[in-house]
C-alpha cells in the first residue's frame, strides 16, 4: 500500500464509506482494491478529492475547492465538470463540487443539475468534516441514485415496498421443501425477514455479519454460508436483542438451525435459494428500508391466505381491519401520557402495535432520548406459555412484529446502545407468562414491570370450552376463586371477568367476543356482573367468517368501568350491524371497497359525544334502551332488534354457523334450561 493511502482511513457515512483522498490516483485505488476495476486508462492518473463508495462501487465523486476558487459561476462550473470527468469514466451517477459551504450536485448522465423534490436546484451543503454517521446524507444519496437517470434530474420520494408476495413465496418454498407445520415455516420466514431488515437498516454490518456477507458465501459454499449465519450473524442478532425476563427474544426459527442454534446443514441448499429470492427482489425493487406500513401490518395475514395455515395460525390472529376499527373507536384521552394500555391475550401483538402506529405522538415516544426510551403512554401485551418451545412462539412473533413496526425509527437510531434500548422496550412491552393459567394466573403484577390496573384494554380473548374445567380446577386449587366469581362459561367468560377486574375506574375495554357471551343461559350471571361493574357502551355484530380460523358468530363489545357501582346506566346502547369488513371473507381475503367498520367507528364516535341526543344516520345502526339488556333473563344478541324485512333491505342475510361438538352440547344445555324455566313459570 502506498504511503499516502496508508495514512488514510475511510469515514463511515452509516453504511457507505467516504474517502478523503486528494493525492491518491485512480490507478492506486484500483491496485489497492478500494474501487472496482474498470476502463480507466484515460483517468488512471487523475486524483479525485473525495469518493463515496458502497463496497467497491463509486456512488459519488467530490471535487473540493477553496472559497476563492468557488466564488463565481464560471469557477463553480469548471469545478463540477472536473468531478464529472472522473464520474463518467467510473460509471458513477453523482458529481459534487463544493467549498464546504456552497455545493453543486449534478446528474452525471445528463450533465445537468440535480433538482430537489420541491423543484429547485439541489444545494444541500457537503462538508467532509461533518459526514461521519450522517444518516440524512446516506438517505439523500440513496434517493438520488434511485431517482436520476438519462431522462430525469429530479429527486422523487422513494417508493415504499410491500414484499407480501416475496414473503408468501418464501413461506411456500420452505413449507413444500420441509413439510413442517405451517406456523413453524412462518417463524423461519419472519426470522429471515428480520435478518434482512437489520442488514438493510445497518444494524448488522454488510461486510462483517450482515446479509451481503452471508449471500456472498452462499455463492461459494452453501454449507459454509449457513454455518456462518448460525454461528456469527444469528448470534449477533441474539446479542443485540437479548432475552427478556420471560426468556424470549425476537427470533426462534428451527428449520435452518436446531433448538441449540446449530446449523441444519441438510437445509443449506434451501437456505441459499431463499437468500437469492431476497437478492432478486432487491434488484428489482430496492433495499428493505422503506417498507410499506400495510406490509408491516399484513405480514402475518398474508400467510393465512394459505388454507394449510388457516387453522393453526388463525388461532392468534385478528384481521387488521377489525383491529383498526376498534382502535378508531377509542377516545383520544386514553392515549395521553400516564395512561396504561393492555392486550392481556395479545397473540402476535396486533392490537398493541396498530394502536402505537395509528398516532404519531405515540410513535414519537419511542425515539431514544438522553440514553433511554421511556414512553409516557405504556403498552403491554401478555400471552400464555410454558417450558415447551412451541408455546413461546406467539410472544416471539409479537416482539419481532414490534421491530418491524418500528423499523423507521430503528433505521435512524441503530447504534448498538440504541438497539439495546429497543430490545429492552420489546421485552417490556410483550411478556410471556409461563404458567398453565397464563394471564388468568394474575401473575402480571408480581412478575412484570406492570403496576396496578389498566386504563384501556383492547383484546380478542380466547374462546374455547374444551379444557375450561381443568383451568377452573387450577384456579380453585391455587386459591384464586375469589378473582373469578362471575361464573362465565368457557375461557371467554374467565377472560371477560379478568378484563373487568383489571380496568381502572373510568377505564374502557373494547373486545371481540363470541355469540355465546351474549345468548347462553349459563352466561346470564356474567352479563349481570358486567352491568353491575360497567357501563355498556356498544355491541357491534360482525358477519360470519370475519375471522380466518372460525365461522363462529362474533361481536365487538365496548364497556367502561363504573366509578360508582351504585349509579344505574341511563344512556342507550349503540348497536350496529356490519355487512362487509373491507375484504372478502373466504380463504383469499381480497380487499374490497365496502367496509362498514369504518362507517361504524365514525358513527360510534359521534354517538359518544351526545349519547342521548344522537340519531342514527343509517339503517345499520340502532340505539337500544338500556332496559333491553338489564333484565337478568334477557340475552344481548342485537341482531334480533332488526326485523327480517329490515335485514333484507340493508342486504344482511342471516347465515347459519357451524358448531363444534362442545358448542352443540352447550346449545342443548341452554335449550334444556329454557324449557325448565318455562315449565317453572307455567306451574306458578
Amino acid at each position: 500500500m502506498s504511503e499516502g493511502l496508508r495514512q488514510i482511513r475511510p469515514i463511515k457515512i452509516v453504511r457507505y464509506n467516504y474517502w478523503n483522498l486528494r493525492d491518491i490516483t485512480i490507478n492506486q485505488l484500483v491496485n489497492e482494491q478500494i474501487i472496482e476495476p474498470g476502463q480507466y486508462s484515460e483517468i488512471k492518473s487523475r486524483k479525485p478529492d473525495g469518493l463515496i463508495i458502497d463496497g467497491k462501487r463509486i456512488l459519488a465523486v467530490i471535487e473540493y475547492k477553496d472559497t476563492s476558487e468557488f466564488d463565481n459561476e464560471k469557477k463553480r462550473e469548471a469545478a463540477i465538470f472536473q468531478a464529472m470527468e472522473i464520474a463518467e469514466k467510473t460509471k458513477c451517477k453523482i458529481a459534487i463540487a463544493t467549498d464546504g459551504i456552497k455545493t453543486i450536485w449534478y446528474n452525471v448522465i445528463t450533465r445537468q443539475p440535480i433538482i430537489d423534490v420541491a423543484g429547485k436546484e439541489l444545494k444541500i451543503p457537503f462538508d467532509c468534516i461533518t459526514v461521519a454517521g450522517d444518516y440524512e446524507l446516506e438517505i439523500l444519496i440513496d434517493n438520488i441514485n434511485y431517482s436520476i437517470n438519462e431522462t430525469n434530474n429530479k429527486i422523487i420520494s422513494p417508493k415504499t415496498l410491500d414484499p407480501s408476495k416475496l414473503a408468501n413465496r418464501i413461506w411456500q418454498k420452505i413449507w413444500i421443501n420441509t413439510g413442517k407445520e405451517p406456523e413453524k415455516c412462518l417463524y423461519n420466514v419472519v426470522e429471515l425477514f428480520i435478518f434482512k431488515f437489520l442488514s438493510d437498516l445497518n444494524v448488522l454490518d454488510s461486510e462483517m455479519d450482515g446479509f451481503k456477507k452471508v449471500y456472498k458465501l452462499s455463492q461459494i459454499d452453501k454449507e459454509r454460508a449457513l454455518e456462518f449465519y448460525a454461528t456469527i450473524s444469528r448470534k449477533r442478532i441474539k446479542y443485540l436483542f437479548p432475552k427478556g425476563e420471560d426468556g424470549t427474544t425476537i427470533i426462534n426459527g428451527t428449520i435452518f438451525v436446531n433448538e441449540k442454534g446449530d446449523p441444519n446443514t441438510q437445509q443449506s441448499a434451501l437456505f441459499s435459494e431463499v437468500l437469492k429470492d431476497f437478492v432478486d427482489y432487491e434488484r428489482d425493487y430496492g433495499p428493505f428500508k422503506n417498507i410499506d406500513k400495510n406490509f408491516k401490518i399484513k405480514l402475518y395475514e398474508s400467510f393465512l391466505k394459505n388454507s394449510a395455515g388457516v387453522k393453526t395460525l388463525g388461532q392468534y390472529f385478528t384481521p387488521r381491519k377489525v383491529i383498526q376499527a376498534i382502535v378508531n373507536m377509542v377516545d383520544e384521552s386514553y392515549f395521553l401520557p400516564g395512561k396504561k394500555i393492555c392486550d392481556p391475550f395479545c397473540g402476535v401483538g396486533g392490537f398493541v402495535l396498530e394502536t402505537i402506529l395509528s398516532k404519531q405522538h405515540l410513535i414519537n415516544q419511542y425515539i431514544p432520548k438522553n440514553g433511554e426510551i421511556n414512553p409516557l403512554t405504556k403498552f403491554y401485551g401478555f400471552d400464555k406459555g410454558d417450558d415447551e418451545k412451541d408455546n413461546e412462539r406467539t410472544i416471539i412473533l409479537a416482539k419481532a412484529n414490534m421491530l418491524i413496526h418500528l423499523s423507521d425509527l430503528i433505521e435512524k437510531y441503530h447504534n448498538e446502545k440504541d438497539i439495546r434500548l429497543f430490545s429492552d422496550l420489546f421485552n417490556k412491552t410483550f411478556y410471556l407468562i409461563r404458567d398453565n393459567l397464563g394471564t388468568f394466573s394474575n401473575k402480571i403484577n408480581k412478575d412484570t414491570v406492570v403496576i396496578g390496573n389498566f386504563d384501556l384494554i383492547l383484546s380478542n380473548p380466547p374462546y374455547v370450552s374444551k379444557g375450561v374445567s381443568s383451568l377452573k380446577n387450577q384456579i380453585l386449587s391455587r386459591g384464586l376463586q375469589n378473582h373469578y366469581i362471575f361464573n362465565g362459561a368457557g375461557t371467554e367468560g374467565l377472560a371477560l371477568e379478568w378484563i373487568v377486574n383489571h380496568l381502572n375506574s373510568g377505564g374502557q375495554a373494547i373486545v371481540v367476543i363470541p355469540d355465546g357471551i351474549l345468548n347462553r343461559t349459563d352466561n346470564r350471571e356474567l352479563r349481570s356482573n358486567i352491568l353491575k361493574n360497567c357501563t355498556l357502551n356498544a355491541i357491534i355484530s360482525l358477519p360470519t367468517r370475519t375471522f380466518f380460523a372460525t365461522s363462529k358468530k362474533t361481536y365487538i363489545m365496548s364497556i367502561t368501568k363504573k366509578i360508582d357501582k351504585n349509579i344505574t346506566q341511563d344512556t342507550p346502547v349503540f348497536a350496529y350491524m356490519i355487512k362487509e369488513i373491507g375484504e372478502t371473507r373466504d380463504a383469499n381475503r381480497i380487499e374490497i371497497k365496502e367496509n362498514d367498520l369504518e362507517i361504524m367507528a365514525t358513527q360510534y364516535n359521534i354517538f359518544k359525544g351526545a349519547r342521548k341526543e344522537y340519531k342514527p344516520n343509517n339503517k345499520f345502526c340502532k340505539l337500544l334502551d338500556y332496559s333491553m339488556f338489564s333484565d337478568y333473563h334477557s340475552d344481548w344478541v342485537i341482531d334480533k332488534f332488526w326485523t327480517k324485512e329490515e335485514k333484507q333491505e340493508i342486504g344482511i342475510i342471516d347465515e347459519s354457523t357451524e358448531l363444534t361438538e362442545e358448542e352443540f352440547c352447550s346449545l342443548l344445555k341452554d335449550i334444556k334450561n329454557e324449557i325448565e324455566l318455562f315449565l317453572e313459570k307455567s306451574h306458578v
